[in-house]
């Protein structure tokens, strides 16, 4: 049996909350843990998520959600080779394409597990959904298979997990009309802040369109501090060694001397293999690895 609020939860679920509403106690999930997988199968990137509810939460995890807002001033990535699985709800999708108010999002192919349905929000995120009562994260549980591809390249997102409830039963007036989407958004966002769990993890987005090398690079060196700060390279003195690699590559670009730019961010690319599932995690080994590379790339199309 379809779950019920299903088809308005996809138009309007956002996240956010309060802990009561109509005098009623309203569920929560916390500390739910998100780990992602990334590989590169030729022109894109396949984000693998799996999504742990623990035992000590009181309830099941039946929303998952990922950001997937488009940067302002980003590249137009292209949706070809991208395919959605039979869970995407494609009615859905175009539903909210049309809508003015929609944000921007990055081109992704989209798969769900079994049991749950898939499709993008107004506000810039993808919304996996539990569609039978089955298909929840009991606490405990651990499901993957939720899973986008997408030409983006590797970033840290944000994601939340919500709990198994009716968005029917929260008692918001729904929108009257396109205008009055705003309004219930913020509705809903009053609402949902205590029930759900917000988090940071890895998706695609799109490269900026004013490419600038050495701004590029300090973005990289952004990343390799939020990966280290996120559990995602686990040693410190490690973390010193690649980053006085991409040190070299700054102070290499600043001076205009891109052969040894270049040659510092290979030492950076080998070191990053040689750490690979020993003080890298799967995000920190993505987010570090696929952004040298395309800064790599890049350079290599400037000449000295």
């Amino acid at each position: 049996m379809l779950r019920k609020g299903l088809q308005i939860a996809f138009l309007l679920y956002a996240s956010g909350s309060c802990a009561r509403i109509c005098g009623q106690s309203l569920p929560t999930v916390k500390a739910v843990k998100v780990s992602a997988t990334i590989t590169h199968v030729g022109n894109l990137f396949v984000y693998d998520y799996s999504v742990t509810n623990p035992m000590n939460n009181t309830d099941a995890v039946s929303g998952f959600s990922l950001d997937l807002a488009k940067a302002t001033n980003s590249v137009v990535l292209s949706p070809s080779g991208l395919v959605n699985g039979d869970a995407f709800l494609q009615d859905s999708a175009d539903a909210i394409k049309s809508l003015t108010i929609a944000t921007p999002t990055i081109p992704v192919g989209v798969e769900a597990p079994a049991g749950w349905v898939a499709s993008p929000s107004v506000t810039g995120t993808l919304e996996w959904i539990a569609a039978i009562d089955s298909g929840v994260i009991a606490q405990g549980q651990s499901i993957q298979g939720f899973q986008i591809t997408s030409p983006g390249l590797p970033a840290i997102r944000a994601f939340a997990a919500k709990p198994d409830f009716d968005i029917s039963s929260l008692g918001l007036i729904p929108p009257q009309n396109e205008a009055d989407w705003t309004r219930y958004h913020n509705d809903l966002i009053s609402v949902e802040t205590q029930m759900v769990t917000k988090g940071l993890t890895v998706g695609p987005t799109a490269p900026p369109a004013n490419f600038v090398p050495l701004d590029f690079l300090r973005y990289i060196r952004t990343l390799e501090d939020q990966a280290e700060k996120m559990g995602w390279l686990i040693d410190r003195h490690k973390s010193e060694k690649l980053d006085k690699k991409l040190q070299i590559a700054e102070e290499a670009l600043e001076n205009n001397r891109l052969e040894r730019a270049r040659d510092a961010i290979e030492d950076f690319v080998e070191e990053i293999e040689h750490e690979k599932d020993k003080h890298l995690r799967s995000e920190g080994y993505a987010l570090l690895k696929f952004n040298a590379k395309y800064l790599l790339r890049k350079l290599q199309g400037i000449d000295d």
